[in-house]
C-alpha cells in the first residue's frame, strides 16, 4: 500500500558474525546476547496486527 501516509516499516538485517572471535569482540558479542536475553524483547509480538 503506498498511500504517502505514515506507518511501520518492517526490515530485515542480516549480520554476519565471524566463526572466530577473540577477545573483546567475543566479550563484546556475549554481552549483547546476554543483555537480549535478559530484556526479554520480542520484535513480533507488535507485527501484522498482534498488538498486546
Amino acid at each position: 500500500k503506498r498511500s504517502g501516509g505514515a506507518g511501520d516499516l518492517l526490515v530485515t538485517v542480516k549480520v554476519a558474525v565471524p566463526p572466530q572471535l577473540e577477545g573483546a569482540a567475543l566479550e563484546a558479542l556475549e554481552a549483547y546476547a546476554a543483555a537480549e536475553k535478559a530484556s526479554g524483547f520480542d520484535p513480533r509480538a507488535g507485527w501484522a496486527g498482534n498488538r498486546p
